[in-house]
């Protein structure tokens, strides 16, 4: 059986769809915001990458992606290459290739908590549970159903469940009252609980 050959991550990244390109300051992009989903980045990717800038410049990867609110540019996509930038001297004051959308940081941490789900550096584990993590700890995602938060962070119904019934001993409270993808309301209160005791019948009184 042949193996298959390890796929190479700059290869993955320089294949991404580029879509809707501009460019922006690289001290215009905001990256505290919340936004990134990964536990860590990884120092060799952005290695790579920076190795792969210095000799072409930006080059043939693709844009970030950012979300414009009318005053700062949120960070949703793009971390390992932003990093890999900052990291080379004559990118300090350099304009970053970007896919700039309209949206708040709320919009930037929805879009990042599905990406990279199928480029670039594959996320961990840990990557996956950060950003299902993320939304049920925020008051209004939290409202969600399994099957909504997993469509979003592109994981599995299972998996939010397991991270959800995690978070729930340690004080997050599971809303009994879900919203799915149609927007509508879901009562889980009482799924799965076992029914109570029948309810004995009227007794007929007997004629006399």
């Amino acid at each position: 059986m042949n193996r298959r050959p390890t796929p190479s991550i700059i290869d993955d990244v320089l294949t991404a769809d580029a879509t809707r390109p501009a460019t922006i300051r690289n001290d215009a992009i905001k990256v505290d915001g919340g936004t990134q989903m990964r536990a860590q980045l990884d120092a060799a990717t952005v290695a790579e990458y920076a190795d792969t800038m210095t000799a072409s410049g930006w080059g043939a990867f693709p844009p970030i992606i950012a979300y414009y609110d009318g005053s700062d540019y949120w960070l949703a996509d793009g971390f390992h290459r932003l990093a890999a930038a900052r990291s080379i001297a004559n990118f300090s004051d350099a304009l970053i290739p970007a896919d700039v959308r309209s949206g708040t940081r709320r919009d930037a941490i929805l879009h990042a908590a599905g990406a990279n789900a199928s480029h670039g550096l594959r996320r961990t584990n840990a990557d996956k549970r950060r950003a299902v993590e993320t939304l049920l700890r925020d008051q209004e995602w939290a409202q969600w159903s399994n099957g909504e938060i997993a469509r979003r962070c592109a994981v599995s119904d299972v998996f939010v469940g397991k991270v959800r019934d995690d978070l729930t001993p340690n004080g997050l409270e599971s809303p009994t009252v879900r919203k799915g993808a149609d927007g509508r309301s879901i009562n889980t209160e009482n799924i799965g609980a076992k029914p109570g005791p029948a309810v004995p019948p009227i007794p007929t009184p007997t004629p006399k």
